[in-house]
C-alpha cells in the first residue's frame, strides 16, 4: 500500500495542470469559492487540521 504522502504527492501533481490553467488569480477565487465548503468539512468533523 502506497504511503500517505505518496498519495498526497502524486494527487498534487496530477491536478497541476488544472491549477496552471486557471492561473494566479483564478485559483484565489476558486479558493474564495470553497472556503466555506472547507470550514463546513472542518466544523463538522471530518477533517481535522494540525
Amino acid at each position: 500500500m502506497p504511503a500517505l504522502n505518496d498519495i498526497e504527492d502524486r494527487t498534487d501533481r496530477l491536478a497541476l495542470p488544472a491549477y496552471a490553467a486557471l492561473g494566479d488569480a483564478d485559483c484565489e477565487g476558486l479558493a474564495e469559492l470553497a472556503r466555506p465548503f472547507g470550514r463546513t468539512i472542518v466544523e463538522a468533523g471530518f477533517l481535522k487540521l494540525g
